[in-house]
């Protein structure tokens, strides 16, 4: 394995979405993402522009907000190496697939992303990968929407409680 595809090889063992993945079918999976580096301050995405890939942070820390009007954004999440997202390409072939959120970079921060599609044909031509992988990405999604929904209700009073 060449040294920066062992590396991602290493970090996807440590994801969660991951953790019941054999090595062989990680060793083929590592071989579908590509590198992309950003810079500080680069947008990874926009609210609103259609997007398809699903992005695994290898190094630097992105910030993800939420524009809830013209004046107010609200911060969701910080992630940093080791964490992923645009996981909700994961779940179909969406030709209208709208991000619900900003993600910018907060430092240089260098990914592997992979198109929904590809990962989804993996997953449909190899099943022992597909079940255990959709079932940590289910309880992924579980958590993240709960603590979205929390965050943007605070938001919300807060909001409200200003006017």
């Amino acid at each position: 394995m060449e040294n920066f595809q062992e590396s991602f090889f290493l970090l996807l063992k440590q994801i969660s979405l991951f953790q019941n993945t054999t090595e062989e079918h990680l060793v083929e999976l590592s071989h579908l993402f590509e590198r992309e580096v950003y810079e500080e301050g680069d947008l990874l995405i926009e609210e609103g522009e259609i997007h398809h890939k699903f992005f695994v942070i290898a190094r630097g820390k992105v910030v993800v907000t939420k524009e809830l009007d013209e004046e107010v954004d609200t911060r969701l999440a910080i992630l940093e190496a080791g964490n992923f997202l645009g996981e909700f390409n994961l779940l179909g072939e969406d030709e209208d697939n709208r991000a619900s959120a900003y993600v910018e970079a907060q430092t240089p921060v260098i990914c592997y992303t992979i198109t929904g599609k590809k990962l989804i044909d993996f997953a449909q031509s190899n099943p022992l990968f597909a079940a255990p992988f959709y079932y940590e990405l289910l309880k992924e999604l579980t958590q993240r929407i709960r603590r979205t929904n929390y965050q943007l209700r605070n938001a919300l009073i807060w909001r409200m409680d200003k006017e």
